[in-house]
Order: structure tokens, then sequence, then C-alpha cells
């Protein structure tokens, strides 16, 4: 439980700014970063120092790995799906 204290509207503001691009930017570019981002929205509505101080060091990842992402290799693997469930019923 974070027990720090509450950070200015200002401040609130600017995780929330932070919240908002990099949570578009991880679903359509680099997964790599969305549970972190997962973390910090679901407290940002009452953020404290704490929670400013993840926010920087998710700043400071940002900003060290660029071209951090995933890549997506082919390979011979099939992949199947069986269901029991009925088309029309």
């Amino acid at each position: 439980m974070d027990t720090s204290p509450q950070i200015s509207a200002k401040l609130i503001r600017h995780v929330q700014d932070v919240v908002g691009t990099f949570t578009y930017y991880s679903r359509a570019v680099d997964p790599t970063m969305a549970a972190t981002m997962r973390s910090i929205a679901s407290r940002q509505s009452s953020a404290t120092e704490k929670l400013e101080e993840e926010v920087k060091q998710f700043w400071d990842y940002c900003v060290t790995h660029l071209n951090a992402g995933v890549r997506f290799v082919a390979s011979d693997m099939i992949m199947a799906l069986h269901s029991d469930a009925l088309y029309l019923s």
C-alpha cells in the first residue's frame, strides 16, 4: 500500500498525460510497456509521490530504450481450434 503524500493537481495532470500517450503507444507499437502502463494507469487519479517516481523511472526507460520492441518471426507452428458450440443454436 502506498502511503506517500499526494502530489499537486498539475503533477497529476502530467501523470495522466504520460499514461494517455504511452497507453496508445504500447498498444500500437511497443507492447513491452503495457504492464507498466496498466499499473500506473490504475493509480493515476489519486497519484502520490511514489507513483510520480515510477512515472519518472518509466520515462527514463523510454528515453534510453528508443528501439525497444517485439519481433515476430514466422514458424512452422500450426494452430488448431476445436469447439463444441453449434453455429446456429
